[in-house]
């Protein structure tokens, strides 16, 4: 039995962009047996890091914009939703004014608020519709946060992937652009890249179950796994992209910064089903997983990944992907 003081995600190390490859591919022997053997690698879902030293952090908890790392902060659920609803709001009238569509059913939700005046008195008043706090991310709002997720405005949702590819090329591609949250990497390669890999299957089928459980030394916290329409979002398409979000049902309290990782979301889980159980409860293992190469090998990674059609120009459509594949091509040059 698992309890959640001794879950901890599987850490696999690579030596290799080949063997890294190899331990991310579908045919690989862990994926044709995972978790309690009949679950098939489509049940996983993946997002990749360029520091393995990163948090799974949505950026609206981040307290370091440049950097996957939650820090020591406290806010309440009240507060985060106040930042999120403000910034989605201003989204949306931007998007108007220059003439851009978003999701009707998310203008509607705003209208059915009071529109932008009466949100903004309430809101910033700290006197919040309660229902809305409580119900916070409601359905309308969801493909619209996709939306704004994908173009940088931040919200709690987190990008995952169907691609294990995908995500290598997220987790590698930054490197070779010496992306300054990164480190120096042009002359530092002692660091980590990463892919991480959760059971969506698992989360799916006992998440919702642990809502209401008391959980000594956890807040309340649920992890739904969510897709949304990708009309008007090529980039959604391209990334095979879905998303994690996690909510505070119910939840007046303060909510630490080690509360906001997906990984602390499904630590609470295991824990509330191996407390709750009569009889021991043996979890699929590993549930989660972090496949890691090294910085050094981010170039041959990204040449390998082109190969097989996974580039900027594949997951950004448009001409800036282009572009950015061209630029990336010149720095896998020696």
């Amino acid at each position: 039995m698992d309890s959640g003081s001794e879950w901890s995600p599987e850490v696999v190390e690579c030596t290799s962009a080949e063997t890294f490859l190899g331990e991310i591919s579908p045919s690989a022997a862990f994926w044709r047996l995972s978790g309690d053997g009949i679950q098939p690698h489509s049940s996983w879902v993946f997002r990749g890091h360029g520091n393995a030293s990163w948090k799974l952090v949505p950026d609206l908890f981040r307290t370091d914009a440049g950097h996957a790392v939650a820090g020591d902060e406290v806010l309440t659920h009240h507060d985060h939703v106040l930042g999120e609803l403000l910034q989605l709001e201003d989204f949306v009238s931007v998007c108007g004014m220059v003439g851009l569509r978003v999701p009707e059913r998310s203008v509607a939700y705003f209208s059915r608020l009071g529109g932008s005046v009466r949100l903004g008195r309430e809101f910033r008043a700290g006197i919040p519709h309660m229902e809305v706090v409580q119900q916070h991310p409601h359905p309308d709002l969801l493909e619209l946060m996709s939306l704004a997720r994908h173009y940088g405005v931040p919200n709690r949702l987190l990008d995952w992937t169907t691609s294990p590819m995908v995500a290598a090329y997220f987790a590698a591609h930054g490197i070779t652009r010496g992306q300054s949250n990164l480190g120096n990497t042009a002359s530092d390669v002692s660091g980590f890249l990463e892919v991480w890999a959760l059971d969506g299957h698992y989360v799916g089928n006992h998440m919702r179950c642990a809502v209401d459980e008391d959980v000594e030394g956890y807040v309340p916290v649920v992890l739904d796994l969510i897709t949304t329409p990708t009309w008007g979002n090529s980039r959604q398409t391209a990334q095979s992209g879905l998303f994690t979000v996690s909510c505070f049902p119910q939840y007046k309290g303060l909510i630490p910064a080690g509360a906001l990782s997906v990984e602390y979301a499904v630590r609470r889980l295991v824990t509330c089903r191996a407390k709750a159980a009569i009889h021991p409860v043996r979890e699929p293992s590993p549930i989660m997983r972090r496949i890691q190469l090294s910085w050094h090998e981010a170039p041959r990674l990204l040449r390998l990944l082109a190969r097989a059609g996974i580039h900027a120009g594949t997951v950004f459509p448009g001409y800036g992907g282009v572009v950015q594949y061209l630029r990336e091509v010149e720095s896998w040059r020696d």
